[in-house]
């Protein structure tokens, strides 16, 4: 019983479940293959085995600390960075971003707006909830050191 290890393109896309297309592309990209009588490519499955093995091993990178890294992996990472860069780029150009001196601005008008309403918040709540006069005294004490702490920041 003979073992056949030579075939044709059509009968290498059936055994490899791939497109004649697939194995168009293989061939172009360095597949080795014989022509046969009929001017058709006779390929070795060794060949196409060992060509896919090499193309797989050379869809990975070796990083500095000597790690495999896939190229495709890389790839789709390096887009990412780009889509988020170019998004960026967009919203500056529409002026759809806040620059820190813009924002520092509105967290400083927000903290001086609502600042009122925080320093009542130990009345209203003991009242509400009929709070000691030492209960109201300890919530007023985290109002003062949250305001307190807000007072201290510094812009970025």
């Amino acid at each position: 019983m003979t073992i056949t290890t030579t075939f044709n393109r059509t009968e290498i896309a059936n055994l490899f479940e791939v497109s004649d297309r697939t194995v168009d592309r293989w061939l172009l990209a360095g597949l080795t293959s014989e022509k046969g009588d009929d001017n058709q490519h006779i390929i070795k499955v060794k060949d196409v085995s060992e060509f896919l093995l090499k193309k797989q091993k050379d869809s990975f990178l070796v990083d500095d600390d000597g790690s495999m890294l896939d190229v495709d992996m890389e790839r789709a990472k390096l887009c990412r960075e780009q889509r988020v860069a170019q998004r960026y780029k967009n919203e500056k150009t529409n002026h759809d971003t806040v620059s820190r001196a813009q924002m520092n601005k509105l967290i400083s008008t927000c903290i001086i707006q609502n600042k009122s309403h925080l320093e009542q918040l130990p009345y209203l709540v003991s009242n509400r909830l009929n709070l000691t006069d030492d209960q109201r005294d300890s919530i007023t004490q985290v109002v003062k050191k949250l305001l307190n702490s807000f007072s201290v920041v510094k812009p970025i």
